[in-house]
């Protein structure tokens, strides 16, 4: 009888059981050269592939399956520890059944029974399961598919909050500055979904641990990694323009040290900022620039994202109240990279729009005041059709010819 006909035969729960047992020696045997390590391999693809039909219905798409076998699929692969013996094996399997794998999670993931996800569930009460994928960006082999999966678990805020309230989570800050482009590519959109995805979960875990996150953050920002930098930029516009963040822009903006990293984005032989006296001076040299093209766009734009979003209000004020952030943005501003001077120019016209600014911020700005205003007449002339941008630039423009020297 065909392999596949002899699952049809069985019970569904007898296929998860089956599968578990191949697992079982692949975990044991050492030697994979051995006839039960390869037989077992084997039983394992086509086992993957009888319950994946049995998941989405015949390949050829000629019938659905039956809720009640999905149901004893399903209650089979619960009962069996299967999510977390798959997870635990993906090294151990061959390139195509880790796609099996990632298929089958994220349909179980995707699961509704009733007012519940049997799955979500599941892992909820087995949060090793996510520690596991987390773990996964160390190994090249299996990191996409790991990905992958952690992406489907972040859709549903309960198991985002497990991940965002472990340790596990600054793994992150690593992982997205990887050597190899994929895996911080992937790394880097897991890093996005787990801060934008739930507005208001993410804004809590940003409030509740401002000091600890932006101090990270704030390292990815100086990434010599282009596509890190402007990743890390894009989630920061995020979070400062988002409501809920507020108070984390106001706090970010006043905090003298940012100032020179908002600074770095203006052309580089434009001019430099003096990081001790907040000062302006030319020329400042290009050869610093070359080296970090490839990430720096993306990582800003993903700090945009985040204190752009209305959930972080709290954020975002917070954020502009800082003067490291303002001067780390005006040197973000110098970039050779018209993106990574774009997503900068969205966050560093939040603290000059600020109405509230600290006096420390409006002191850099009053003491650099030609000199910004003239950059910015010149700067991206070439956007004509931007209206939006034209509009805000003439604001910036205004309102920083238009501050006035206070007493302190």
């Amino acid at each position: 009888m065909p392999f596949s006909s002899l699952l049809a035969s069985r019970s569904k729960t007898d296929h998860a059981k089956q599968l578990k047992e191949y697992f079982t020696v692949i975990e044991n045997e050492q030697d994979k050269e051995r006839k039960n390590y390869e037989d077992a391999i084997k039983n394992i693809h086509k086992t993957l592939i009888a319950l994946k039909d049995g998941l989405f219905g015949p390949r050829d798409g000629s019938s659905e399956p039956a809720i009640s076998d999905v149901s004893q699929l399903c209650s089979g692969i619960y009962s069996q520890e299967l999510m977390t013996t798959m997870i635990n094996n993906l090294s151990r399997v061959t390139f195509e059944d880790r796609k099996e794998i990632v298929a089958i999670f994220n349909n179980l993931l995707r699961r509704q029974v009733g007012a519940k996800y049997p799955a979500v569930d599941h892992i909820m009460q087995r949060p090793g399961i996510l520690f596991k994928l987390i773990e996964g960006y160390d190994n090249a082999d299996i990191a996409l598919n790991c990905g992958m999966m952690l992406r489907e678990c972040i859709r549903v805020q309960e198991l985002a909050d497990i991940i965002l309230k472990s340790p596990d989570f600054y793994k992150f800050f690593d992982y997205v500055q990887k050597s190899t482009f994929d895996i911080a590519s992937d790394a880097f959109a897991t890093f996005k979904d787990l801060l934008t995805k739930h507005k208001s979960l993410c804004a809590d875990f940003l409030e509740r641990n401002y000091d600890s996150f932006f101090n990270r953050y704030r390292d990815l920002l100086n990434s010599e990694n282009y596509v890190t930098r402007r990743q890390s930029l894009k989630i920061l516009s995020t979070i400062i323009l988002e409501n809920a963040n507020l108070s984390i822009l106001k706090k970010f903006s006043c905090e003298i040290d940012k100032f020179i990293l908002i600074y770095g984005l203006f052309p580089s032989e434009a001019f430099s900022l003096n990081t001790k006296s907040g000062i302006m001076t030319n020329p400042m040299t290009t050869s610093a620039f070359d080296i970090y093209k490839r990430e720096v766009f993306d990582l800003f734009k993903l700090l945009g994202e985040l204190l752009l979003d209305r959930y972080n209000f709290s954020v975002m004020t917070k954020y502009i109240t800082n003067t490291d952030n303002l001067k780390q943005q005006m040197n973000l501003l110098k970039e050779k990279s018209k993106n990574i001077q774009f997503e900068a120019f969205h966050v560093f016209k939040i603290f000059v729009a600020n109405p509230t600014k600290p006096k420390a911020i409006s002191d850099i700005l009053l003491r650099n005041r030609e000199k910004l205003i003239d950059f910015l007449t010149t700067f991206h002339t070439d956007r004509t059709d931007d209206e939006q941008f034209n509009d805000e630039k003439a604001y910036l423009i205004k309102q920083i010819s238009e501050l006035k020297d206070t007493k302190a």
